[in-house]
């Protein structure tokens, strides 16, 4: 996400040949900068946060709708576009570049959507598929009706190891001859 980003805002942020000296400029109205941006920096803006918005609702499951995405994106965008301004670097500050980095975003989540749902099955530290499926086994009764059994079996025949008669359901437990240790704490 990082190596995918970092790149594209590092070229937006290149200053001109004028800064410094220039103030900055704006251009607030939408759609007019298209015109005479060419393929080449409609393509260039559309890539600009394309990596975040494929990779981050991946990452963070928080981020996995579009319009966080969206929101995101934007407010990513404005930070340039800002930062273009307030720092002189002699760049047209555009809507229109807003518009192409959050569309370019917005794209390339749509893109990644696959793997978002994949990830908000399975979040970091979910159990596997395989470890679920027991967790499954164990509470279906006919199993746990096996289980029992077993249990009963055994205390049967600890049962009868120690002498007690039959060994039959519902025998007292074995205790053991030897008194459980007492645990005794300061006083506080």
């Amino acid at each position: 996400m990082v190596y995918g980003t970092v790149p594209f805002v590092w070229l937006v942020l290149m200053p001109g040949s004028g800064a410094g000296t220039v103030p900055g400029r704006l251009s607030l109205i939408p759609l007019r900068d298209l015109a005479t941006m060419g393929p080449l920096g409609i393509v260039g803006n559309l890539l600009v946060l394309a990596a975040l918005g494929f990779f981050a609702p991946i990452r963070f499951a928080a981020l996995a709708s579009v319009p966080r995405i969206l929101a995101l994106a934007a407010g990513c965008s404005v930070l340039i576009e800002t930062a273009q301004y307030v720092l002189q670097l002699d760049r047209v500050s555009s809507v229109d570049d807003v518009l192409l980095n959050t569309a370019g975003a917005v794209a390339a989540a749509l893109a990644s959507r696959r793997w978002w749902r994949a990830r908000r099955r399975h979040p970091p530290g979910a159990r596997p598929l395989e470890q679920r499926a027991d967790d499954e086994h164990d509470r279906d009764p006919h199993h746990r009706r096996g289980h029992r059994q077993d249990v009963r079996a055994r205390h049967r025949k600890a049962s009868t190891a120690a002498g007690r008669p039959g060994g039959q359901h519902g025998a007292a437990p074995v205790r053991s001859s030897t008194p459980a240790p007492v645990v005794r704490f300061p006083p506080s």
